[in-house]
């Protein structure tokens, strides 16, 4: 196939035949902006589809303190935000839109998309979908206010003066309590004795003047009056106190649900023919970083655009 030379001085290469797209990405973070770009540049024109906004779950990161490049760290948010203007930069078309399924074609030689709007079938996919937040469940919680209860801290960006309990020990919730408590006055509320956080992010939270940490602490009931929160706790020292928001960040798991059976247990000969591959945090467990996501993409991309028509070299 020959490539076709655009206004724009970029080579392109023609959609395979008979099918809507020839590369969708699915997810807009780290992994799958790293992949568009890289596929842009190479001259093919991959369709990116993204259900919350380009940027994924860097936007929430505190400050991302090992992504090359920047020595003294970047805030989450700013180093999704220079990637999101690369991809516009490049002019990728990005879709507002969730994949509720993705499976194959019925001769096996594509794939079909389904959004909430249409369907579309491609010849390859990469699924750069990352994580969804695990089940969450506690007495009162129907009681809360959907805006007031959070899964990320994306959405609490422009909270100034409140007070916000952070349900959860690990790395997210420190790191979220270190980015909240800039405007506001985080807690921490720990259920074990020890945290499972690194250590870095645990010596900056205990440096904090804004973020509590409450260790040996269960959350066991919620309780909202519409505007108020109140948390109940057992634990070392049982309470219940009064926040404003509350941010459970107690796990997360690959998002895939949307990925057919069919597709799954093919994934092995499909990534073989360069045709479909996972990357970045929805296929990295818990080696959640932007850096393996970023090589993650550029890598998927690479192989794709060689597996196609005209990408051989």
């Amino acid at each position: 196939m020959r490539p076709a030379a655009t206004a724009d001085g970029l080579v392109r290469y023609a959609r395979t035949r008979d099918l809507d797209e020839e590369i969708a990405i699915v997810g807009a973070g780290p992994a799958g902006i790293a992949a568009a770009v890289q596929l842009t540049r190479s001259g093919r024109d991959p369709i990116v589809f993204e259900r919350e906004g380009p940027g994924g779950m860097v936007r929430n990161a505190w400050r991302v303190e090992n992504y090359p490049g920047f020595p003294d760290g970047i805030p989450g948010a700013e180093l999704a935000q220079r990637m999101v203007a690369g991809l516009e930069r490049w002019g990728t078309r990005v879709v507002a839109e969730e994949v509720t399924d993705l499976d194959l074609t019925p001769d096996g030689e594509g794939f079909v998309l389904r959004t909430p709007s249409r369907e579309r079938t491609t010849r390859a996919v990469i699924v750069a979908s990352g994580t969804d937040p695990l089940p969450f469940a506690i007495p009162g919680l129907e009681t809360v206010p959907p805006e007031r209860f959070h899964r990320e801290v994306y959405g609490l960006r422009d909270v100034e003066g409140a007070s916000i309990a952070i349900i959860g020990g690990g790395d997210a919730a420190f790191d979220y309590a270190l980015s909240l408590g800039e405007r506001n006055l985080a807690f921490i509320l720990n259920r074990s004795f020890h945290a499972r956080a690194l250590n870095l992010l645990e010596d900056a939270a205990a440096s904090s003047e804004s973020v509590r940490r409450l260790d040996s602490t269960r959350v066991t009931a919620l309780r909202s009056d519409g505007s108020r929160i109140f948390v109940r706790t057992e634990g070392a020292c049982p309470m219940e106190f009064v926040v404003d928001h509350v941010v459970a960040a107690v796990g997360r798991e690959p998002a895939i649900s949307f990925i057919s059976d069919a597709v799954l247990s093919a994934r092995v000969d499909l990534e073989a023919k360069g045709l479909f591959y996972m990357v970045g945090d929805v296929a990295r467990g818990s080696f959640r970083q932007v850096a393996i996501a970023v090589g993650d993409g550029l890598e998927a991309a690479m192989a794709v655009h060689r597996a196609l028509p005209g990408g051989a070299r």
